[in-house]
């Protein structure tokens, strides 16, 4: 059936940079993400299923090593949808169809799952002039009457392998998915998962996956397999073709049905796996994988990059050990955390509920306020405009602001490194609904909060003192000189550089199902005084369980905290900053930014511009932290090692709680070399 990968690998090998696409094909728009790779062929995996998306990352890291990799949620799955969506296997030829169309593919490499590998058998029969070749793990034996034998073996094998009250839960579920539920398929999805684990280890499952189960194309793509015609033989195929079970597959008998289509196939069975051979016997697998794709093409070894799993299995249960423990006992409603070098994702967790009430599961699409980790992208901009010779750091800011309200001795650079003395007031209550954000006047509401703080705390230079209002200064003064707003700046000269849009980040909600609410503890000192500072009946909405949530706000002021995105969005400005390819900033300007500051008593300041400086188990980073009601997140890079991480929580957050060195330290500790 399906793996949907719910599931993080514990031996999860790393990516390249993705790309989202949404891929027109009649009134269905297929969500579809390419693992690039330059001048490089083509292969498209298939997922199992029906009705459950699966990026399948792990065989895509394995293959992206070689070859263009493009994953997709097959239609009514995810986000994966549209109007009056049909699910005959025309309709499914048709997508595999589209998606060569956008690319611009005339032939490619075919891989199929479960399902996913009967799809790829079906598109194979009727297009085998495009496939160059065919590989199917633990496929599905085919249409017609070999899909019921198939759909008997996989019950058989669930009733075994399940308890008693499992199989009981299992029956009720699939019941009320039959009537069209999409919550019950999610449950009986993560029983099926646990059932295909339970001789292999306790290997992690994830819910990050399950919303986008659903019950329609589960229910209706059945009987267009039913009724299609049984696949032929193909004793001699234009491509090669490679089948894999495991010797603890899901599937029996049935399989030999595969075996028989394709002859000359070459056929290897996985020792000590079952129906995921990438989590189960990811060596093997690995050797398998390599072998058939990289041997024949590149004759390089087919155990290469093999051996070593990108992040440890002694420190993968400890990060999950710490964020599991987070969930489970109240602390945060979600988090997402990820570690990654310049050019690959080495670790992603994900977990958790974005809405607690409608339990809403966490994904990589979920979208999360960043608070002030905005001021690292300020503090960007600012030195793109400096690269220009638009700005000079140490030239004074009225000389850029006619109106700035501080006097004619603070420096652009004092503002970015919090040295300018400038106040710094409690800004809990800096929002506002977003269904008021149309009339929202941001100049005029700041006009009244300088009049009420227009004196400094202490002269320029003279110690460090953190401040919003300075940022909002430099949101100011980008747009001055810039010529168009802040927010405008930002989306053209940073987001969209970096290959993102405004679903991946920007200063609006963009798409509200996939936003997390903000969340704070019913029972807390932080819920008893944010009564103190705003109006909780306005934004606060009636508890959920032991948590109250936040209406959906936007912060009065942009530059300071005003950032949406997906945590992968933030991870993608990252590597940017790593590579220090001139994309964002030529190198010496790079380089500014990360310049520690001395007040005039030549003591550090542990601050550069906008970034803080620290070090972990020896190794010196840069960070930033973000947070106020119902949200909290951290950045980091470590610039000597290469790395850097992210955490994301739908909670509150008052203070920078240095939550990534209680994640990162272990990593860095058995981590002593870059490219590990």
């Amino acid at each position: 059936m399906t793996t949907y990968n719910l599931v993080e690998s514990l031996v999860k090998a790393t990516l390249t940079t993705s790309r989202q696409y949404m891929v027109p094909n009649g009134t269905l728009s297929l969500h579809v993400t390419v693992h690039p790779l330059e001048n490089a062929e083509t292969v498209i995996l298939l997922h199992g299923g029906p009705g459950v998306p699966d990026p399948v990352l792990e065989v895509a890291a394995i293959l992206n090593e070689k070859f263009q990799v493009i994953t997709f949620e097959q239609r009514g799955t995810g986000s994966s949808t549209g109007p009056m969506v049909s699910y005959t296997m025309e309709d499914y030829i048709s997508d595999i169809d589209a998606i060569a169309r956008y690319f611009q593919l005339d032939d490619f490499h075919l891989f199929g799952h479960s399902w996913g590998g009967l799809y790829a058998q079906i598109y194979a029969r009727e297009n085998p002039d495009r496939i160059r070749s065919l590989f199917l793990c633990s496929p599905s034996s085919g249409t017609n009457e070999d899909w019921k034998r198939t759909e008997k073996e996989v019950m058989q094998f669930n009733r075994k392998t399940a308890t008693s009250w499992e199989w009981i839960q299992m029956g009720w579920y699939s019941l009320l998915g039959a009537l069209g539920s999409d919550r019950a398929y999610q449950k009986l999805f993560k029983q099926v998962l646990t059932n295909y684990h339970k001789r292999h280890g306790a290997i992690r499952i994830h819910d990050a996956q399950l919303n986008g189960v659903r019950a329609q194309p589960i229910n209706h793509t059945r009987k267009y397999i039913i009724s299609y015609p049984s696949l032929p033989k193909m004793p001699e195929p234009p491509f090669p073709v490679a089948i894999t079970y495991g010797d603890d597959d899901i599937y029996g008998t049935s399989r030999q049905a595969v075996i028989d289509r394709y002859p000359t196939a070459e056929l290897m069975m996985i020792s000590g796996s079952g129906h995921i051979p990438w989590l189960h016997q990811p060596q093997q697998f690995c050797e398998i994988l390599h072998s058939f794709y990289f041997d024949d093409q590149s004759g390089q070894s087919g155990d290469r990059n093999c051996q070593s799993p990108a992040i440890s299995q002694d420190h993968l249960p400890q990060i999950e050990r710490i964020l599991d423990r987070a969930i489970q006992s109240g602390k945060t409603p979600s988090a997402q955390y990820y570690l990654f070098n310049k050019d690959r994702v080495i670790y992603h967790y994900c977990s958790g509920y974005t809405q607690v009430g409608e339990q809403q599961i966490a994904d990589q699409n979920t979208t999360y306020h960043a608070f002030s980790v905005t001021k690292t992208f300020t503090a960007l901009a600012v030195l793109q405009l400096v690269e220009r010779g638009l700005i000079s750091l140490d030239v004074a800011v009225d000389q850029y602001l006619p109106n700035f309200p501080y006097g004619p001795v603070i420096t652009v650079r004092q503002l970015l490194n919090h040295t300018a003395g400038i106040p710094n007031p409690i800004s809990l209550s800096w929002i506002h609904l977003k269904t008021e954000h149309k009339d929202f006047n941001e100049r005029h509401f700041f006009r009244n909060i300088f009049n009420k703080y227009g004196k400094v705390k202490s002269a320029p230079n003279e110690q460090f003192a953190y401040s919003n209002l300075g940022y909002v200064l430099l949101g100011q003064l980008i747009a001055q000189v810039s010529g168009v707003p802040y927010e405008r700046y930002i989306e053209q000269n940073i987001i969209t550089t970096l290959g993102l849009d405004e679903q991946d980040l920007g200063f609006q909600v963009f798409n509200p199902t996939h936003h997390a609410t903000g969340y704070q503890k019913k029972i807390s000192f932080t819920n008893l005084i944010l009564g103190f500072f705003l109006d909780k009946g306005k934004f606060m909405g009636r508890a959920e369980g032991k948590w109250r949530p936040f209406r959906p706000y936007y912060l009065n002021g942009a530059a300071y905290g005003g950032l949406i995105g997906k945590p992968g969005a933030f991870v993608t400005y990252l590597q940017a900053l790593l590579q220090a390819d001139g994309r964002l900033l030529a190198p010496e300007y790079l380089a500014m930014l990360f310049e520690e500051n001395r007040d005039n008593h030549n003591r550090l300041t542990r601050m550069c511009l906008s970034w803080f400086t620290g070090t972990l188990k020896g190794n010196r980073y840069y960070t930033h932290a973000g947070g106020g009601g119902g949200y909290y997140c951290e950045i980091r890079l470590y610039p000597e090692r290469e790395l850097g991480s992210v955490i994301f929580f739908n909670r509150s957050g008052m203070r920078d709680e240095r939550y990534l060195d209680r994640l990162d330290g272990g990593y860095l500790d058995e981590h002593v070399s870059i490219g590990y």
